[in-house]
Formats: C-alpha cells, sequence, structure tokens
C-alpha cells in the first residue's frame, strides 16, 4: 500500500494521514515526556490540559474559584436577607499557535518503503522525538523564562519563591532589581551553606501550605491530585529538582538517612506518576524528581560569582497546555516521486497559570508554583 496521493480529490487533502495513524503518534510521543502523567482535564491536576472546540478561536481562558468560607455558613433563612458570601472568579488567558516540523527526504527508494501506517525507519523516531523536545521545552520554559524574561529586573514574588541558605525580609527583597541580584545572597554549595537541603525543602513545603513565608499572605498552593500505586488518591506537591543539587542534597543526613538509605525508593502511597530511577523519594510531603530539562535554566548572580539552580515545586493547577489540533502527520511528494517530505503539524499553547495577588490586585502571581533557587558549583 504507498502513500496516499497528494492531490486533492473532492476538494479533499489527501496527505494527510488516515486518523488512527495521527492518534497513535500522539499518544507515543506525548507519553514520553516526563511530565505527561501529570496532565489533566481537571484543575486539580498539575497541568491541566484542554481541548479546544471548532470555532473557539485561538485562545481559551482557564478560571479559578476562591475557596469558600468553611467556618461561616449561612444558617436558616438567613440568605433571604442577603447573607451570602461575595465569590470572586479570577482568569487567566492563553493563546495557541500553529507549528510544524518538516522533514524531506530525497530519493525513490525512500518512496518505495513507506506505507501510511509507518513511517520510514530514518523518520519515525525524528518526529517523535522532535515533538516531545518541543513539548518539554515549551513546559519548562513557561515555568521559568516565560515568566521571567529579564532576570536582572524582574523575579519571582516573595511568596513564590524561596533562596536556599538565607531568607530576606519581605521588604529587603522586595527592593531587589530582579532575580540575579536575590542570588547575589547564596553563601556556598554545600547543605550547611546554600546547597540544596533537606531544610530548603521544608521551607518549600512550608510555604506552599501557608500561601507564604510570613504568614498567609497568598493563596496556598493546593496540593496535587495522583493515585498511588496500589490505585488509591492522594494530594501532594512535587518537586521537579535540577540534577545539579544531587551532591548537596546527599549530603545531608537528615534526607539521606530518612530518604535514600533503605534502598530502592518503593512505597505504598508512592504515585503512579513518578516512579524510575528519577524518582527520589518523599520527603516530609513532596515528591522529588530529577529533571535534566532544568539544567538549562540555572542562573548567575548578579555579581558573576555564583551559579544557581532552578527548581520547580508545583501544586494544582501550576500550569495548562492547550491544544486546538493535536499533532497530526502529513506528507508530500514531488512529481516524479524523488522527494519525499514529512511533517508534524499541530495547534498549540502552554502557559503557567497565574492570578490577581491578595496582598496587591494590581499584580499576577503564580497559581501552583514555587520558585526554589540553590547554589551549585560554578
Amino acid at each position: 500500500m504507498a502513500y496516499p496521493p497528494t492531490a486533492p480529490i473532492g476538494g479533499i487533502n489527501q496527505s494527510l494521514f488516515p486518523f488512527k495513524v495521527n492518534s497513535e503518534f500522539y499518544k507515543e510521543w506525548v507519553q514520553i515526556t516526563p511530565l505527561a502523567n501529570f496532565m489533566g482535564s481537571q484543575m486539580n491536576m498539575p497541568i491541566y490540559r484542554h481541548k479546544l472546540k471548532d470555532g473557539e478561536g485561538l485562545q481559551f481562558r482557564v478560571g479559578r474559584l476562591s475557596a469558600l468560607d468553611y467556618k461561616n455558613p449561612v444558617v436558616g433563612l438567613d440568605q433571604r436577607r442577603g447573607a451570602t458570601q461575595q465569590q470572586q472568579v479570577d482568569y487567566d488567558s492563553v493563546d495557541t499557535k500553529s507549528q510544524s516540523f518538516p522533514v524531506r527526504l530525497e530519493g525513490s527508494n525512500i518512496v518505495r518503503l513507506g506505507t501510511p501506517i509507518e513511517l520510514p525507519a530514518s523518520v519515525r523516531p525524528q518526529l517523535i522525538e522532535v515533538s516531545e523536545r518541543n513539548l518539554n521545552y515549551d513546559l519548562f520554559n513557561a515555568m521559568t523564562t516565560d515568566i521571567y524574561t529579564d532576570k536582572a529586573t524582574q523575579k519571582p514574588s516573595f511568596d513564590r519563591s524561596i533562596y536556599s541558605g538565607y531568607n530576606p525580609a519581605r521588604g529587603t527583597y522586595n527592593a531587589l532589581g530582579g532575580l540575579q541580584a536575590a542570588l547575589d545572597g547564596l553563601t556556598g554549595v554545600l547543605y550547611t551553606q546554600s546547597g540544596m537541603s533537606s531544610k530548603t525543602i521544608l521551607d518549600a513545603q512550608t510555604a506552599t501550605l501557608r500561601g507564604g513565608k510570613t504568614g498567609t499572605v497568598e493563596h496556598a498552593i493546593q496540593p496535587a491530585f495522583m493515585k498511588t500505586r496500589n490505585g488509591f488518591p492522594m494530594n501532594g506537591n512535587i518537586m521537579l529538582m535540577n540534577p545539579s543539587c544531587l551532591d548537596s542534597l546527599m549530603s545531608d543526613p537528615k534526607f539521606f538517612e530518612s530518604t535514600m538509605a533503605r534502598g530502592t525508593v518503593i512505597s505504598e502511597d508512592q504515585p503512579q506518576a513518578i516512579h524510575g530511577a528519577d524518582y527520589l523519594g518523599k520527603y516530609l510531603g513532596m515528591h522529588i524528581y530529577l529533571c535534566p530539562f532544568l539544567m538549562d535554566y540555572e542562573a548567575v548572580s548578579e555579581d558573576a560569582t555564583k551559579r544557581a539552580a532552578w527548581n520547580i515545586v508545583m501544586g494544582a493547577g501550576a500550569m495548562t497546555v492547550g491544544w486546538h489540533e493535536y499533532p497530526t502527520i502529513a506528507t508530500a511528494i514531488d512529481e516524479i516521486e524523488r522527494i519525499q517530505i514529512f511533517t508534524t503539524f499541530e495547534q498549540r499553547g502552554v502557559k503557567s497559570l497565574a492570578f490577581p495577588s491578595k496582598a496587591d490586585p494590581t499584580k499576577r502571581i503564580e497559581q501552583g508554583i514555587m520558585h526554589v533557587f540553590s547554589q551549585i558549583p560554578a
């Protein structure tokens, strides 16, 4: 069976692959993504996945309802006198964009190899890999550089950031010019200094629960919903850790003895979504997962003497990925069948969700992300 002809038949472009092939292609490459199992269509997942319907346009919105005051119910018929809670609905908008990765092959032998079910061996792995790596790239960009494009003038909110080894006061931190200036306070790479440590993980976990480091200033980061290996539901936060932090963290006896010293990390409440060699285990309610992709987002201090790892703590509704069109495959053949072009195509938008700050409604703050910085060897 040959590849489908490129000429339109009945006004329909025949160069597109069958729906079943495209569906299998999407499932195959998206499951390679290390964050794929964190995606779901419920807002209590770390990454909210949305599918746009025809006619919805190129932009979609994600809403958030503030938690109701559970301590003060309306009793009896009081609601008839206006004793109601005022609910505020906030939205964040996400733009989708079209993108493709065309691959050009030459030679009649390439054409004879193909069928609509299997791409040539030299093309299929490349298309899967480039799609997978591009989704990873967009996801990690959305957590880091897309939010703070200028490290010299921008930095995470005081209540959405942890700097290992020191804790500047709110006024001191807010007066700093940007992320690079904030990193000047790092004092060393050891766990007893500004390296990654059990204390840093505890600080991050406490800040997510309280909504801030010095009291409940912002909305708390809600735990993400996951299922355990035994199938039971659970809630927890996930720390995506830069592997460069591993040396200092493993040197911390509190972490090592409570998490790693007993051998392979397998527990009843271990999430199905994170396992394998990259899963370090659970520490104080925080599931720690190594992400090599974060090594591309290390930052240098303003005085250029310190290098910092950028780690991410994710809770519920941290990000969103929206597809107007899932990845599909198309092919084109020239008139004498000597040149063949394969391509992927998708319409997608990726963004970290941000909503108005409780402390200052004129500013927006990440909904489900805590940024954790620790010093690593330069």
